[in-house]
């Protein structure tokens, strides 16, 4: 059976044993990507041909999935797919807010592509304030998008690229780099529930507002 990929009004046979994201990168087509093990979210696609398979949105958050959204990198169609454009919306975004506050970004384990685009937003925007960014792992060997957050950390003077190992005690580090002044913090936080609300909840113990904490899961 030949399944077909259809991708920027050009259809491509899908290979023996190849995911959405094999496929298109073979066929030479410029697609975003990172990790290529689901972990990153950077090869996030949206399809308007049923739903995708479970496997292929897992960690997408549940508004995301209902709008056909999926991780190319682990989309192996079973049918002919065809790949739409568009942008995820959960309301995880670079808010607009003052220049001067602290952005702390903070992701645990997989999901970091979220929390990436708001730190090119900032910048973009010339976000005055610390932007620190976050990434807490069991191992070194979990790492990924290295290189664009050190780019980020050369570009912009104000901008801190943190990897940590969860074992190091993620949530005293952050609190520890967090201003005087906690209302003029805002906070991200991406990845599992079961790593990411012991961390929000200790934040929010160490006085920064409710409000000004925003969690994708």
């Amino acid at each position: 059976m030949v399944i077909h990929v259809s991708y920027n009004g050009k259809d491509f046979v899908l290979g023996k044993g190849e995911s959405v994201l094999d496929c298109l990168l073979r066929s030479g087509q410029m697609v975003a990507y990172s990790c290529r093990a689901g972990m990153c979210h950077s090869c996030i696609m949206k399809t308007n041909a049923g739903q995708p398979p479970p496997a292929a949105q897992e960690g997408l958050h549940p508004s995301v999935k209902q709008q056909g959204f999926f991780l190319s990198c682990q989309y192996y169609p079973e049918r002919d797919i065809e790949i739409v454009s568009g942008v995820p919306d959960n309301g995880f975004r670079y808010v607009d807010c003052d220049k001067n506050c602290q952005l702390v970004l903070v992701g645990v384990g997989a999901g970091l592509a979220p929390l990436y685009e708001i730190a090119k937003t900032a910048t973009t925007q010339k976000h005055k304030g610390k932007i620190s960014f976050y990434h807490g792992v069991n191992s070194n060997m979990d790492l990924y998008m290295i290189e664009e957050l050190e780019a980020l950390a050369n570009e912009h003077c104000n901008f801190s690229y943190i990897p940590y190992l969860l074992s190091e005690n993620l949530p005293k580090k952050i609190i520890a780099g967090l201003d005087e002044n906690k209302n003029s913090i805002i906070v991200y936080l991406c990845g599992m529930p079961e790593m990411v609300d012991p961390i929000r909840e200790q934040i929010f113990m160490a006085g920064v507002s409710p409000i000004n904490i925003y969690v994708d899961y």
